[in-house]
């Protein structure tokens, strides 16, 4: 080639690396990524990177361990589709990190605790939802020291073990296999706690000591129940505003089985098998109740409205926060407690 037309060329070739650098930049060249994609969302600032087309582990490990990454700490993962991806074995991202993960939707079964090792400082939102997820490697929380949110909705996970947390916020089990929870749990910071619909027979004994900011409970559709154990209840936290039980087989409470130190909670029974308000049990916690705003929802419970409730009727603070009907369908409300005066 003529040397003049070397020096014409040049800028073209400049231009056009130039110009394959701009369309890709911050991400890894297109093809050597694959089957995963990256993004920059340019008008909100935030690179994406999709691997719902890997059809394999490995692929996905290839993708982060063999390509250039120019830029490690990247915004959102995301895997979802049924591919046959059944594993997300130990530092799948390399040097890679994410802050947020989103694992939706797949056959993925085992997690390994090292997983996502190169996220542990940057990792806030963590989601494997709608899968098949069979245990989940709750000793490696400690290490996610950002991590706020873990939503493992809709899976098979069968337990919940002890795990140390200081910086989650909300965790999310809901419509799993979870037959057993462990005690020694310490999330300080957890503001809501979501299990809904699992076969959980019972809560053990001090299970929310580790819980003191908790403002949200749920297991509703679970199988609590008939008798609620001494301290399986036992709320410590002061902030707590709500508690919901709704659509268990719950008939009873021993002793101490549920207490609440929040005055603003709402204490939701409904749809249970409680005949009785026992005054041993429920004064306590309307005590607390009554000094705010709180309340306890006992509808669709078929209370017998007799003497053992004579204690709810004869005080009018209480009576006002206590919502439900007799089994035959009378409010409370609409009694007379003129009657519990003068024959209880």
């Amino acid at each position: 080639m003529q040397p003049w037309l070397v020096v014409l060329a040049l800028p073209f070739c400049l231009h056009s690396a130039s110009s394959r650098e701009s369309r890709t930049f911050p991400c890894p060249e297109h093809d050597a990524i694959l089957p995963c994609v990256c993004n920059h969302e340019a008008a909100i600032d935030e690179v994406h990177v999709d691997c719902s087309e890997a059809t394999t582990s490995t692929q996905i490990l290839t993708a982060f361990h063999e390509g250039f990454w120019p830029f490690d700490n990247l915004t959102e993962f995301r895997l979802k589709g049924y591919r046959k991806v059944s594993e997300i074995p130990e530092e799948i991202f390399g040097y890679v990190s994410f802050r947020r993960i989103f694992v939706e939707t797949t056959d993925v079964v085992f997690v390994d605790q090292s997983a996502f090792l190169s996220c542990r400082d940057d990792l806030a939102h963590l989601s494997f939802w709608y899968g098949h997820l069979e245990r989940f490697p709750w000793q490696s929380l400690p290490q996610f020291v950002s991590l706020a949110i873990l939503n493992l909705e809709f899976n098979e996970i069968t337990a919940i073990d002890s795990f140390e947390s200081p910086s989650l916020v909300t965790l999310r089990v809901s419509n799993n296999r979870i037959a057993t929870l462990k005690t020694g749990i310490s999330a300080p910071n957890l503001n809501a706690l979501i299990m809904n619909n699992n076969p959980i027979s019972t809560i053990p004994s001090r299970f929310f000591e580790g819980m003191e900011n908790l403002e949200e409970f749920q297991c509703q559709w679970c199988n609590l129940g008939p008798a609620i154990s001494d301290g399986s209840m036992e709320f410590r936290s002061q902030t707590l505003k709500s508690v919901y039980l709704r659509n268990n087989i719950i008939s009873s409470f021993e002793p101490g089985g549920i207490s609440v130190v929040s005055p603003d909670a709402v204490v939701d029974l409904e749809a249970n098998q409680i005949t009785e308000l026992t005054e041993s049990i429920f004064r306590p916690v309307m005590d607390f109740l009554a000094r705010g705003n709180g309340l306890l929802n006992v509808w669709d419970n078929p209370i017998v409205c007799g003497c053992s409730m004579a204690w709810v009727m004869l005080d009018p603070i209480i009576l006002e926060r206590v919502y439900g009907s007799c089994v035959n369908g009378t409010l409370f409300q609409e009694l007379d407690p003129h009657h519990f005066e003068a024959f209880c």
